[in-house]
């Protein structure tokens, strides 16, 4: 399994990187993608760690746009998921 800090200096500042991130928050119209919030949103959060498959690292069907609390909770979720396994 690839390390998330590996594959994001892979993607690192490239067009296809702005490319995804712009469609994600432009479907998002800027606001968190969470049911129920009404923040804006700060964070693109792939609901698919690419850490796990990178193939959807440029998919914006496995992408979020969270703001910073839903972006705290989902991560920390998916941390305590992890000690549970």
């Amino acid at each position: 399994m690839a390390r998330y800090s590996e594959l994001r200096k892979e993607l690192g500042e490239t067009p296809e990187w702005f490319d995804f991130r712009t469609a994600v928050i432009y479907r998002s119209g800027g606001q968190c993608e969470r049911d129920g919030c009404y923040n804006n949103g700060a964070h693109v959060h792939h609901m698919i760690r690419i850490s796990y498959n990178p193939r959807f690292a440029l998919n914006v069907d496995t992408a979020e746009f969270l703001c910073e609390n839903c972006h705290k909770s989902v991560d920390a979720s998916h941390r305590k998921w992890m000690r549970d396994i």
